[in-house]
């Protein structure tokens, strides 16, 4: 059975202080929740069984794996990416094809996941679920809930890319928890969350939700991507633990980084804990609209799409594509690209309030 790894195995190779050999086989430090201490490699730690297998008979073009091919899909080129972020020289194409996938893909990998859904369903107004339990248990069938992990992920490109982007560099080593991200509230009335994702050993990329805002500019005849970057003076512990609170199992860094962090920092938020956290949006625009944003976005990066005329979302696209030679049906109602998107002679802006 596949080892399915709900974080990259090469992310977490970036918090260890090895900088030679595989990625994969890198040891790093790992706190548990329970208070012991090890070092291990990186492969060994972060994954489950099986975790993102689907129906075969559903995909027969790519099998059980279908779901795992899409983390495939952006995880070669990750670390390489990664760097580039930290030393300012990505491209456009690498944010779009990369690292947009990758910060959203971190809310819909986790092995928590299906008890986030049960727990959405639970609380659903519709009552349909509970008037009809052989539809809910349709709706968390493991296929269901592998393909609604798509859906998920591309919720979370939108709103990615409706956030301003930060790199910050410490002097100080910190922690990846094993979910791969934190959170802050950094405003209130409304409530304005900032996302914090681990990228190194002294590296931290902040996604913060901005109204509107120019998501990539044309410079010398080439999309750049908007990323700002900053050196910080904050305390690293403080940060470490604050870091520690979404980890559910473990966190992962050097040794001197994990000894910040007692093991009673770690699941300071259980699962739907952070779903409540996550469903905080300060926006107008319910960011189910969004869906088939990240691909519209892609295509005017690769030169593929000069103008929104008639271009309409696809929240169903990454479904779709898993299985070329299938039909997918689902509603999927009208929503124009223009809604959201418009060319203002120095790039391209993203509106959703």
């Amino acid at each position: 059975m596949a080892k399915d790894h709900f974080i990259p195995a090469s992310l977490m190779a970036r918090f260890s202080q090895d900088a030679v050999g595989p990625a994969r086989k890198r040891k790093v430090w790992s706190l548990r929740s329970n208070g012991s201490r090890a070092e291990v490699r990186a492969e060994a730690v972060g994954y489950s069984n099986g975790l993102y297998d689907v129906d075969s008979g559903m995909f027969p073009t790519r099998g059980v794996r279908a779901v795992d091919d899409v983390w495939s899909s952006y995880e070669g080129d990750l670390p390489g990416v990664l760097d580039r972020l930290i030393d300012r020289s990505v491209t456009a194409a690498e944010w779009i094809d990369t690292l947009v996938p990758f910060v959203a893909a971190s809310f819909a990998r986790d092995r928590g996941y299906k008890s986030r859904v049960t727990r959405r369903l639970a609380n659903s107004t519709s009552g349909l679920f509970a008037e009809i339990p052989e539809l809910a248990e349709l709706a968390l069938d493991d296929t269901n809930i592998a393909i609604n992990r798509l859906m998920e992920m591309e919720r979370f490109a939108a709103r990615a890319l409706a956030s301003e982007w930060v790199v910050f560099e410490f002097d100080e080593d910190i922690v990846l928890p094993d979910v791969g991200y934190g959170f802050d509230l950094v405003s209130e009335d409304p409530d304005v969350l900032a996302l914090w994702f681990p990228i190194g050993r002294r590296n931290l990329l902040m996604l913060t939700p901005c109204a509107s805002r120019r998501v990539i500019t044309r410079s010398e005849g080439e999309w750049k991507p908007s990323i700002y970057y900053s050196q910080t003076e904050v305390k690293v512990g403080e940060l470490n633990r604050a870091l520690a609170h979404t980890a559910q199992d473990f966190i992962v860094g050097t040794r001197t980084s994990i000894d910040d962090v007692r093991p009673e920092d770690l699941g300071r938020f259980d699962w739907h804990a952070i779903d409540e956290v996550l469903e905080q949006w300060p926006f107008s625009v319910d960011t189910r609209e969004l869906g088939g944003l990240h691909r519209v976005v892609q295509a005017v990066v690769h030169g593929e799409l000069e103008s929104f005329d008639g271009v309409s979302l696809d929240r169903y696209g990454a479904v779709s594509e898993l299985e070329p030679g299938g039909t997918f049906m689902a509603p999927n109602r009208e929503i124009r690209a223009e809604r959201f998107l418009a060319f203002d002679g120095i790039g391209l802006v993203l509106s959703v309030d």
